[in-house]
């Protein structure tokens, strides 16, 4: 699964159109899909769903912008993850920001887009595991009865 977030990551599907790559789900947000469902009509393309958590249950993999929602919605998942922030937003969290974030989530980090980089990330992703996170609600639990 390719996904930019809601606003879209325009030079990531760009990036992955370029490729190889087969079995893509490609989520553009507010980016206009035609382009890829043209190019790649193999591909499953949509801009929004509703049905969102499903698609992301169902993924080999995610290739993701460094939104936090889809970031640890694929940890809850065990989903492996490729980040691949956004160069184009220049006032949110930067490189360095992202660079600790993926070794938390164990992700594959891309800042150098381009078709090859992307696709050693992918390759590279599929060996890695997302990490066990603890279970929030225990904690929290065992922190109130301690109180």
């Amino acid at each position: 699964m390719v996904t930019g977030g809601t606003y879209g990551h325009k030079l990531l599907f760009d990036t992955v159109a370029e490729t190889n790559l087969l079995n893509i789900v490609l989520q553009t947000g507010r980016v206009n899909p035609i382009t890829y469902m043209e190019r790649h009509p193999e591909w499953k393309v949509f801009t929004l769903t509703d049905k969102f958590h499903e698609i992301l249950a169902g993924a080999e993999l995610v290739v993701t912008h460094f939104g936090s929602s889809t970031l640890l919605e694929s940890v809850v998942y065990q989903k492996p993850i490729v980040l691949v922030p956004n160069p184009e937003w220049t006032r949110t969290t930067g490189i360095e920001d992202a660079k600790h974030v993926a070794g938390k989530l164990n992700a594959v980090l891309v800042s150098d887009i381009d078709p090859k980089n992307l696709v050693d990330a992918i390759n590279e992703a599929r060996k890695r595991k997302a990490p066990k996170l603890p279970n929030g609600s225990e904690k929290l639990s065992e922190l109130i009865m301690k109180l």
